[in-house]
């Protein structure tokens, strides 16, 4: 029983958390200014090297650090045949990866 409450207060805790930093985000204001007002500079550097070269890509992956790690774009590319840049960075956060969609979109 112990274990079965602990479970579910834990859930319930976080998707607390989780509606509240969606809330926070979509209410706080002007969201079209937030990449680059918050961004890490990293982050920023290797969004701008994409952008100067983005033409030469038809493949790019976003994400978190299991991304980041895990997906080689030279091995990819070798495999498929295609162009790609890996743009996920470590402890991206679920409501950021939007501001980072739309600011590459």
């Amino acid at each position: 029983k112990f274990i079965k409450e602990t479970l579910l207060h834990g859930l319930l805790f976080l998707v607390l958390v989780i509606l509240a930093s969606i809330a926070l985000y979509k209410f706080s204001g002007d969201t079209n200014r937030y990449f680059d007002e918050y961004e890490v500079a990293g982050v920023r550097a290797k969004k701008e090297v994409f952008d100067a070269h983005s033409n030469e890509y038809n493949t790019v992956f976003i994400g978190s650090s299991r991304t980041y790690n895990q997906v080689n774009p030279l091995v990819f590319d070798k495999v498929t045949g295609l162009k790609s840049f890996n743009l996920a960075y470590s402890a991206v956060q679920p409501f950021r990866i939007f501001d980072y969609m739309k600011e590459i979109a």
